[in-house]
């Protein structure tokens, strides 16, 4: 039997990207004990989560996607306002969201169809392009006013030129991220 990796596919984010993000972090200000950020080195935009898959369909999954995204060019990306899963009344996972761009959707869409054609289940929730900053721990209160959320944040535009698929190790501190397979677009 073969060992099961934890894969997702993700958008990469530049480094001056993440140090803004990490910045708002700060800037809310909840306590520790209340919200589990996201490592700076982990933030990323999720494409599409695959769970626990085989280790040898890797080069399968980055063959499948690959030929999908040949005709999907590099563009720009535009981080813009903050939000939570489920709500903001009450939240479970704070957020950043991405401005809608055709071509974010046609990647999702590719990466949809590659997966799906290897076996995969089709996703279970619509896509809802966003940037994972925290999450709510059990029991943990945030202010209930949700004015966190309306805080206004200049975010540089970045560029999506490649898709990476990273392997989740669990660990009792916070999950590590390694990149096990990647995928350039077109012009990049």
């Amino acid at each position: 039997m073969q060992e099961k990796w934890r894969l997702f596919w993700a958008v990469p984010l530049p480094a001056s990207l993440r140090r803004q993000l990490v910045e708002v972090q700060r800037e809310l200000g909840f306590s520790p004990r209340s919200v589990k950020w996201v490592e700076e080195e982990n933030l990323h935009l999720t494409v599409r989560f695959l769970g626990d898959t085989e280790a040898g369909q890797v080069d399968p999954l980055r063959e499948a996607v690959a030929a999908r995204l040949t005709s999907i060019k590099a563009f720009s990306l535009e981080v813009e306002k903050l939000g939570a899963f489920p709500s903001l009344k009450h939240p479970r996972v704070i957020w950043v969201g991405v401005k809608a761009h055709p071509s974010l959707f046609l990647l999702y869409q590719a990466v949809e169809e590659a997966v799906r054609g290897l076996g995969f289940a089709p996703a279970t929730q619509p896509f809802s392009p966003h940037i994972t900053l925290g999450r709510v721990r059990e029991r943990a209160v945030v202010p209930g006013d949700h004015r966190w959320a309306e805080r206004s944040y200049t975010f540089t535009p970045f560029l999506v030129d490649e898709l990476v698929l990273y392997r989740s190790f669990l660990t009792p501190r916070g999950p590590i991220y390694s990149r096990v397979a990647a995928v350039r677009l077109s012009g990049a």
